[in-house]
């Protein structure tokens, strides 16, 4: 049967209430976190609903993985390039900050030449450490401090920026949209550092699963809130960077996009584990963003597999090609890419000067092709055309 949230006992029959809560709160599985949520320790009874879900991600990853091993590498490539803007673009969405596909395009496309002043081009940097090998470090208050910085200090107003020694030193609160309080973020300052100091040492403590851990440190940096603006950004980064290492990276790239299909299951798991009657359980959360996650990987793996298909699809149409190694990048291109293929990498991958592969590309029938031209040129195929045989 579903996991019943305490609060809902609270109200229904007290009794059972107090019975449940001392049952899972005092369980031999039972995940004990040292930090109070209004009042109460915070723990995750590891419920199966809750293992279900870790089963079936690390299932769906062991697919997903299978795929992009067998896909070429660049369409790997294009496709993860495609993925981190989408990703990019949802995570200010969900905060209201307008950000278009092809402004974080261009960013990414003009790196390392961009200034950092520039707009999002700190969160484009760091998102691009997802599969970039780079190491992040999340021990300490300071490695949080630092992530925030890296992404957003240049973007963030004057007002907003932190004002005590690593953090906010006044307080802050959330309100709904109809303007009530939904929330009380942690004060003062030294509340805040104790806290974050305490929800780390639970991220790193390898005693327990991943995910779990991922999943519950996602609300604590909520519950916390740390910063006046750019928390939200700020934890779902930090999920996504923890999801990369223990996953397939691309899911780092999904994490957004899924949290604003599923936004009012989202706020709701906050909103449920905050209550004062929750009495610290912070199961009903843990279960809605393991979820998310695994709808994350369903979503991905769905996406994979077709693309795949059409890729062998179409490939049977350019095999017999005279270039057949340019239609094929022209190809993954026009299925893993937002814009194409530009011309560095496809000299790269056919070792031919600048000049034959404007040759060979002006050799290519003009409505077979297509062009895209901003500040840089990209090329793909016009599939369209295929359909038609």
């Amino acid at each position: 049967m579903p996991y019943l949230p305490l609060y809902k006992l609270y109200h229904s029959d007290k009794s059972a209430y107090e019975e449940q809560y001392n049952y899972r709160f005092n369980n031999d599985d039972t995940i004990h976190i040292d930090i109070l949520i209004k009042g109460s320790e915070a723990f995750i009874y590891p419920s199966s609903d809750i293992y279900k879900a870790i089963i079936e991600i690390e299932r769906i990853d062991k697919q997903v993985n299978k795929l992009t091993s067998e896909l070429p590498d660049i369409a790997v490539k294009q496709y993860t390039v495609k993925s981190l803007i989408g990703e990019i673009v949802k995570t200010n969405d969900i905060e209201g900050v307008r950000s278009t596909r092809k402004e974080i395009g261009t960013i990414i496309d003009s790196i390392p030449y961009n200034k950092k002043s520039k707009r999002f081009v700190g969160l484009v940097n760091k998102y691009k450490a997802l599969t970039s090998g780079e190491g992040i470090l999340l021990k300490t208050c300071l490695d949080i401090r630092k992530i925030y910085d890296d992404i957003f200090i240049e973007e963030i107003d004057e007002n907003d920026k932190p004002d005590g020694e690593l953090f906010r030193a006044k307080s802050v609160i959330v309100e709904g949209d109809n303007g009530a309080v939904i929330h009380n973020g942690l004060e003062p300052e030294s509340a805040i550092n104790l806290a974050m100091t305490k929800s780390l040492m639970f991220l790193n403590d390898d005693r327990y699963d991943m995910l779990i851990r991922i999943s519950a440190f996602h609300f604590l940096f909520g519950y916390i809130h740390p910063f006046y603006d750019g928390n939200g950004r700020t934890s779902r980064f930090i999920s996504c960077y923890m999801l990369s290492k223990c996953l397939n990276p691309l899911i780092g790239y999904r994490l957004s996009h899924t949290i604003k299909e599923n936004i009012n299951k989202y706020y709701k798991g906050f909103e449920i584990c905050e209550k004062f009657n929750s009495k610290g359980d912070l199961s009903p959360f843990v279960e809605t963003f393991l979820n998310i996650i695994l709808e994350a990987e369903k979503q991905l793996l769905e996406t994979l597999t077709e693309k795949q298909q059409l890729y062998k699809d179409y490939y049977q149409c350019i095999s017999s090609f005279p270039d057949k190694d340019l239609y094929d990048l022209l190809l993954q291109a026009s299925l893993f890419s937002d814009k194409g293929i530009g011309y560095q990498d496809m000299i790269e991958h056919l070792h031919i000067s600048l000049s034959t592969l404007k040759t060979k590309l002006g050799e290519i029938k003009p409505e077979l092709l297509k062009k895209v031209k901003n500040k840089y040129v990209y090329y793909s195929l016009n599939l369209s055309e295929f359909d038609k045989e």
